[in-house]
């Protein structure tokens, strides 16, 4: 070992240590490491850099890292080291928030484009599921089949849907919102949800700053993290839901990547359960990853919130303790545009599913392009399909014109009226995507109503913006069910006749 005057006096530069003073103070478990490089250096002299963990006066665990150089006397041998010790440990805490945040982008990229081809494929499904139902007797064995089938795909839709909302591929229609008053239009769903062996304590601030946020969303995080919270008591116990408006200040932010420092409406949802052990801590915003038993969740309700949260430009944090319980803080910027209104509710009465009108049908994928065209055409509808966004524009123009139609109209279309009255049209594309092909419709006709289906985007802003404030255009998400489809179809052509 090395003199009083060795690596000792890099940790601590009020005072020298002895070697063996320093030593006590480094954390156990890189205890050998450190004798091991200190070992070395005194044996073959030169440089040498390491970073450990030390424990401090206050017993609390810090990382430091050393550059320190052996330096030998005049016969040779080592005499001391010379060197220099940092704190890394908030550093250290950075570069591992900036890991975790770098693997979760890539995560959702993955869950992101999975979604996107199962949406596809689960719209065929469940439309395939519709036509062989009406090819069979109700109670006949094969029918209770296509139950089973249908149950299926609903469930399995559910899941990319989650995983959208983690990959944040997903479209939000934000509107201006009064958290308090979401919540408190959940209670009474909250309760019953919990169950009758646990309570629900409510502490909203009065006044609450008002936020931008797609409701129904805002609403899905909220039963996510009360759902979250029933499971981890597992013998009862108590849920507490918190409002409050706070200013994060530049220093708070620095200490939390990702964290803008402004004025957010914190929403927190806190139980008295069993916490969170810590080797899963870091990993509890991935998807598939579960503190609970196997066979009970799917390990989607946290990422879900997670990324919903993120894409309304926000935060969520979580703080836990074995035995005691977790809290989860979500922090939702303020809106303070005073112009932007709530949106309207949707219409009591629901249009009738069918119609004899001329439908533009945009799909790259002919699976999902040939199952659509068969719902649209059974319930009445004439279909142009185009397999892209050029495809689309040579359709639209032939038909706008009265020229020859596309090859693609099915043999048993209904009569051509002498236009197209609607374009339901993919997003993403190859040639010419669905955003290009709706600035280049509305350039010639502005007028025209536009209805834009998507599995995934990667655009979601631009998207979002496209669809802000435009009652010309609507969205679906994939996986689209028959029925959903023919009451968009509908509802998109009754509003454009209540226009003329």
């Amino acid at each position: 070992a090395l003199p009083a005057a060795g690596a000792a006096a890099a940790v601590d530069a009020d005072q020298l240590r002895t070697f063996a003073e320093f030593l006590a103070m480094v954390h156990p478990e890189d205890l050998a490491t450190v004798v091991r490089v200190n070992a070395d250096a005194v044996a073959h002299g030169g440089g040498y850099t390491l970073e450990y963990r030390v424990i401090d006066a206050q017993g609390a665990v810090r990382w430091s890292q050393t550059v320190g150089r052996v330096i030998a006397g005049p016969d040779g041998r080592p005499e001391r080291v010379v060197g220099v010790s940092l704190d890394v440990t908030e550093r250290r805490a950075l570069e591992a928030q900036l890991r975790q945040a770098q693997r979760m982008e890539a995560v959702g990229r993955l869950a992101g484009g999975v979604a996107h081809d199962f949406n596809n494929l689960l719209t065929v499904i469940s439309a395939s599921t519709m036509f062989a139902r009406g090819e069979v007797p109700r109670h006949s064995p094969a029918a209770l089949e296509l139950d089973q089938i249908d149950e299926a795909s609903r469930r399995a839709a559910d899941l990319t849907r989650q995983l959208l909302a983690f990959s944040r591929k997903q479209v939000l229609r934000p509107q201006r919102v009064d958290v308090n008053q979401r919540i408190a239009g959940l209670e009474l769903l909250l309760r019953r949800v919990i169950g009758e062996d646990a309570r629900i304590e409510m502490r909203l601030e009065t006044p609450i700053w008002p936020v931008s946020a797609d409701p129904g969303q805002l609403e899905q995080v909220l039963m996510n993290l009360v759902i979250n919270a029933r499971d981890a008591m597992s013998s009862g116990g108590t849920v507490q839901i918190t409002t409050a408006n706070v200013n994060v200040d530049p220093a708070t932010a620095r200490a939390y990547p990702g964290l803008a420092p402004g004025p957010y409406v914190s929403l927190a949802v806190a139980d008295t359960g069993t916490g969170i052990p810590a080797d899963l801590l870091p990993h509890i915003f991935e998807p598939f990853v579960t503190t609970k038993a196997a066979g009970i969740g799917t390990g989607l309700g946290l990422p879900m919130v997670y990324g919903i949260v993120k894409q309304s430009g926000g935060y969520v944090d979580v703080q836990t303790t074995l035995g005691q319980g977790t809290t989860f803080i979500v922090l939702l910027p303020r809106d303070d545009d005073d112009n932007d209104a709530p949106v309207g509710s949707a219409p009591a009465t629901m249009p009738s599913p069918g119609g004899r009108e001329t439908v533009l049908l945009v799909e790259d994928e002919a699976a999902v392009r040939t199952s659509l065209a068969r719902v649209l055409t059974r319930n009445g509808y004439r279909v142009i399909e185009a397999a892209d966004g050029e495809e689309a524009l040579r359709a639209w123009h032939a038909n706008q014109r009265g020229g020859p139609h596309s090859p693609h109209v099915p043999a048993s279309a209904a009569p051509a009226t002498g236009q197209i009255d609607l374009v339901l049209t993919d997003l993403v594309m190859p040639l010419l995507g669905g955003r290009l092909l709706v600035e280049r419709l509305r350039a010639g006709q502005p007028d025209v109503r536009i209805i834009i289906m998507t599995g995934y985007t990667a655009d979601t802003a631009g998207v979002q913006a496209l669809l802000a404030g435009d009652e010309r255009t609507a969205f679906l998400q994939k996986p689209i069910r028959p029925d959903e489809l023919l009451r968009a179809v509908r509802q998109a052509l009754e509003a454009r006749l209540d226009r003329r």
